[in-house]
């Protein structure tokens, strides 16, 4: 067959943290099966997978070290009772320096293999242009370190960027790099045919929406476009050609479905409605389950995550009247609205397979709710619907920001005394973040954030080193600071409110998803969450792979 345009289309995160990291990656499935509906041939690499974990995982010797740094810690901050900038600075951090330096010759080693691999991939399908995924932190400046390498080996060949970094960055990733042609944001799936057709010389760039470039050194900004019709889009595909990763079990066989995409609620410290739009954009419930007819067929798979970020109330019943209708045996979980649940038929989502939601509750304080987070939530509405949902057997998370802007430990008591009250299944406690396009991040001073300088938080944002699995004061931190607090001080404060939440009994730091994962093998969630917790932080990979395989072997099994 006679293809218009060849491509790669790459997801590298580093190492994958979170066990949802092995989820197929929706984006770039999307964007491969629009491209294949225009006789354009692509193939995905995704780098997120069991492989990579294994390759990257540190050597026993700097384990073992590491985990000395860390029984150091605990022993010195077990006794301080507010973690204070003194504190953090007398630390020693020389030898844990010194770690991250050998670690980093051993990751570079591996990186270096992975740029082998496509610089192979390369040479067989001679493609027009290569795509990357940017995320944040080591992620992107890794992804950046591949492109200027394949860039180095193959000037002429086109590189294209695009993903959340672009959405939340977009011109100042040009201050850290000029390696992308093209920097796509929003709305990819019309944007990315046109930038085949850009790269095989049938379109002009300055007509492209949703792109950014450089032309004679300066920035151009083309005009945004959003899909109006997401039922017209084609289905993702994951096929095993165009999606190798997914052969065996280097991948999490649960998919995601896009349902939705937009968000009528603009709270102040997310993008989501500044990228994807402040309405909604909903597909059909006989769309959405034809999507998960063609998972079944393909992939033996009847586990779901809905990917947007607040799945209309409507859409939710709609959707569970479908499957029901159809017979259709699956599970999923979804993200919703308090306020746009209270009356939900919970009893019917859970017949139809729903197994856990997310809602975003962000703090317990009314004071905070209106004038830092512009989303106001009644702790009776909070109690009704999650009582709702517990009746109907739904288990259910709320997130919660901690420490919030303005948060003083009246606030701080108010939204423990919130989740007793409302008793969720779980807590996922986050820190604030302050994302660049945001009116935490543009209006800083209004809500008491301290941002020196907005392009050194920008690069910071994009290229902070956290490690999720060791203490705050191994971080780096930018300038910003919330209610005088630096980022390790603020990671510090989080996991003490973390302690906090614990002491009156409710589950932690575990998200709806992996409630779904551990529907799949019949555990209970918090003894799931907390073996691959131990797994990671042991390095176990035989026991992850197990973990892994176990999963993928029952995605097919739905049990009543």
């Amino acid at each position: 067959m006679n293809y218009k345009s060849k491509s790669l289309l790459i997801n590298y995160v580093s190492v994958p943290e979170l066990l949802s990291c092995l989820i197929p990656d929706i984006g770039l499935a999307l964007l491969a099966g629009a491209l294949k509906k225009e006789d354009h041939l692509t193939k995905i690499l995704d780098y997120s997978t069991l492989e990579t974990i294994k390759r990257f995982c540190p050597s026993k010797h700097l384990q073992e070290e590491f985990r000395e740094i860390s029984g150091d810690l605990e022993n010195y901050f077990q006794e301080s009772k507010f973690i204070d900038s003194d504190l953090l600075n007398n630390f020693d951090l020389s030898r844990y320096k010194g770690l991250l330096e050998k670690e980093k010759e051993e990751k570079s080693r591996e990186i270096k293999k992975i740029i082998n691999e496509i610089d192979k991939e390369i040479q067989v399908m001679k493609p027009d242009f290569i795509g990357f995924k940017l995320w944040s932190g080591e992620c992107f400046i890794e992804t950046v370190e591949i492109a200027e390498e394949i860039k180095k080996r193959y000037p002429n060949l086109r590189i294209i960027g695009g993903g959340p970094q672009v959405d939340w960055s977009q011109e100042h990733i040009y201050d850290v790099t000029d390696v992308f042609d093209v920097l796509a944001f929003g709305d990819g799936d019309e944007t990315i045919i046109e930038v085949a057709e850009y790269c095989i010389g049938e379109r002009d760039i300055e007509i492209i929406p949703n792109i950014l470039y450089k032309k004679d050194g300066k920035v151009c900004f083309n005009d945004s476009r959003m899909v109006k019709d997401l039922d017209k889009l084609p289905l993702p595909d994951y096929s095993y050609e165009t999606y190798p990763a997914l052969k065996a079990n280097n991948k999490l066989k649960v998919f995601m479905l896009e349902e939705s995409r937009g968000c009528p609620h603009t709270c102040n410290f997310c993008i989501h409605p500044i990228k994807s739009g402040d309405r909604w954009r909903i597909k059909k419930p006989e769309r959405i389950i034809s999507e998960i007819e063609n998972i079944i067929n393909t992939h033996n798979s009847r586990y779901f995550r809905f990917s947007g970020s607040n799945t209309p109330n409507l859409l939710q019943t709609q959707i569970a009247q479908e499957i029901i209708k159809r017979n259709i045996k699956v599970r999923y979980s979804s993200f919703g609205h308090i306020n746009a649940y209270r009356n939900c038929d919970y009893s019917l989502m859970r017949a139809a397979g729903c197994e856990s939601l997310l809602f975003g509750l962000e703090t317990g304080n009314y004071g905070l709710q209106k004038d830092v987070i512009n989303k106001v939530i009644k702790v009776e509405d909070a109690e009704k619907v999650l009582n709702d949902c517990k009746r109907s057997g739904i288990k259910t998370v709320v997130s919660v920001i901690y420490p919030n802007p303005k948060e003083t430990e009246e606030t701080r008591k108010e939204t423990l005394e919130y989740l007793r009250k409302i008793k969720p299944d779980g807590a996922f406690i986050c820190m604030p973040f302050i994302v660049p396009r945001t009116s935490w991040f543009i209006d800083s001073d209004k809500y008491g954030i301290d941002i020196p300088s907005k392009e050194k938080h920008i690069r910071f944002m994009m290229t902070y080193h956290v490690r999720y699995n060791g203490h705050p004061i191994l971080w780096n931190f930018g300038s910003h600071k919330i209610n005088n607090l630096d980022f390790r001080q603020q990671g510090l404060e989080c996991g003490r409110f973390v302690d906090d939440i614990k002491k009156i009994g409710l589950a932690t730091q575990v998200t709806e998803e992996e409630m779904l994962f551990a529907s799949i093998v019949k555990e209970d969630f918090m003894d799931f969450a907390l073996k691959y917790q131990r797994i990671r932080n042991n390095c176990d990979m035989e026991g992850l792979e197990k973990l892994i395989t176990n999963l993928n072997e029952n995605v097919c099994n739905v049990s009543n």
